[in-house]
């Protein structure tokens, strides 16, 4: 007896989904890892050579993938898409291994290129694995591809704990990627009967290209402003320096995504239906970006005024000169929280060229504050990146507010609000943790106490200026409370 379809289908998405989030939970817990085990300049060498990875690894698979998935009932896509992932994996590796030789004399230290190279292999690995992903998938494959790519990822992130713990420091981030993406492609190999035949045909090779060309130029203005900046505060500063910055960008970027991927998907579901009905979508997009701010700014802004007492104790005391990158990169993370809005907005409105455009435009904002904020030290180019995020609201609220029906000032009401729940948790937390530490109480009774209370002044702060946004995540919490509390009473035994 066989399940209905739409079940498999359903139960598949839901493993999918799952598979997702524990890609996160592993990248989180490998990157705690690393942050205790690897000193600042060993993060920096890792943290350049992966962001220079990434930015060409754009290249291999994205957009064929997509293609593949689109173009379901043909036989030829699947195979062309090889041999140009195979292609691309070429010419891609080609380059890096070129680049890696140049970049010793750039940043003083062999250590950068060395990983480069090693990581080469990589992209042939990752060109296999999208291509047969993508024809899983269109097969209805889906739990098969959630479960490999869940069991892959634990297995790379014990691969790179084991060789952590022997000492192989940032070379054990390189073993676990090779691992991770090895042991994909044999298991997508092994999950059905490739039948691996020339069949390449040049006029769909050409559509290829051009779908995948604006997918790859979207998703690599972000990665090559990432590695472009590493490689320069490498290079200029000092590769420690650049660890310094990119786990401050690291801890920011976690603490967003925590709730930025359900918060898109929550927009994807609402907005849609909405999309003729002007008064409606105004409303809900100002609820939702409310509702997502209320809880970024709690995260954030949380993480923003315990990094003193948090860093160090967490991650050590190497990582005490991050304290301030991690405040001014929240505080610009804050500053920008209307932008998260902007993706589902703008394409709703027809307005994909503009976010094509604003996301370069802000990238190179960045890039260029970085530039001049780098010969003054780490921190203040911490700071450039908060104002840069400043100044791409001047750009983008306009024409944000315009595609919703709002005025700027709905907005900027909006973001006063959620700043002043963060300023009344400061202003409790920040004496709160002075005064234990003039005690000398414990350093993780202090921490803890210090978010228990900042908790708790965020809640009533947010309860009276941002209302709706509270109870978004009040009643969810009220609601398991009761259910876990009637579980509770109904396995407890009564006496008389």
């Amino acid at each position: 007896m066989t399940e209905p379809a739409h079940q498999v289908h359903w139960s598949g998405s839901a493993l999918l989904a799952f598979s997702r989030v524990w890609v996160q939970v592993t990248g989180a817990v490998l990157f705690l890892a690393i942050s205790i085990a690897l000193s600042p300049s060993e993060f920096g060498e890792f943290a350049i050579a992966a962001s220079i990875y990434g930015a060409f690894a754009l290249i291999v698979g994205h957009g064929v993938y997509e293609y593949v998935m689109k173009m379901h009932d043909s036989l030829t896509a699947p195979v062309t898409g090889f041999y140009l992932n195979m292609a691309c994996a070429a010419a891609t590796a080609a380059l890096a291994i070129a680049i890696s030789f140049f970049l010793t004399p750039l940043l003083k230290t062999a250590a950068v290129g060395h990983l480069l190279r090693l990581l080469a292999p990589a992209f042939f690995l990752q060109g296999c694995n999208t291509l047969m992903e993508s024809v899983l998938m269109r097969r209805g494959q889906i739990g098969t591809v959630a479960i490999l790519t869940m069991a892959a990822d634990t297995v790379g992130l014990a691969v790179a704990m084991s060789f952590l713990g022997l000492g192989a420091g940032a070379l054990a981030l390189v073993i676990q990627r090779l691992s991770r993406e090895g042991l994909l492609t044999v298991a997508y190999a092994l999950s059905r009967r490739w039948q691996m035949r020339f069949a390449f045909d040049f006029h769909e090779a050409k559509q290829i290209l051009r779908f995948a060309q604006n997918i790859i130029m979207a998703r690599g203005i972000g990665a090559g402003a990432a590695a472009i900046t590493d490689l320069f505060i490498g290079t200029a500063l000092s590769v420690a320096d650049a660890g310094l910055f990119r786990l401050a960008n690291r801890l920011v970027n976690l603490g967003t995504d925590i709730l930025f991927q359900p918060f898109r998907s929550t927009l994807w579901v609402r907005l849609p239906p909405l999309r003729d009905l002007s008064t409606p979508f105004a409303r809900a997009t100002l609820e939702m970006t409310e509702v997502f701010g209320v809880g970024l700014f709690a995260i954030i802004g949380g993480m923003a005024v315990t990094a003193s007492a948090a860093l160090p104790l967490v991650l050590g005391q190497k990582w005490k000169a991050a304290i301030p990158v991690v405040c001014a990169l929240a505080i610009g993370r804050l500053i920008s929280m209307p932008n998260c809005s902007a993706e589902a907005v703008l394409a709703l409105r027809n307005r994909e060229r503009f976010m094509v455009v604003s996301s370069f435009w802000g990238s190179t904002l960045t890039l260029a504050a970085i530039i001049i904020s780098a010969p003054y030290g780490i921190i203040w180019c911490g700071v450039a990146v908060a104002v840069a995020g400043l100044l791409s609201q001047f750009y983008m609220l306009p024409v944000l507010a315009q595609c919703c029906d709002l005025k700027i000032f709905d907005f900027v009401k909006l973001m006063w609000r959620l700043t002043a729940n963060a300023l009344v948790m400061a202003l409790v937390v920040v004496p709160w943790l002075m005064l234990g530490d003039r005690l000398g109480l414990h350093a993780w009774l202090l921490l803890v106490s210090a978010v228990l209370v900042g908790a708790i002044a965020y809640a009533l702060a947010a309860l009276r200026f941002t209302p709706l946004g509270y109870s978004a995540y009040e009643r969810p919490l009220v609601e398991t409370f009761r259910r876990a509390k009637k579980a509770f009473d109904r396995t407890t035994p009564q006496t008389e």
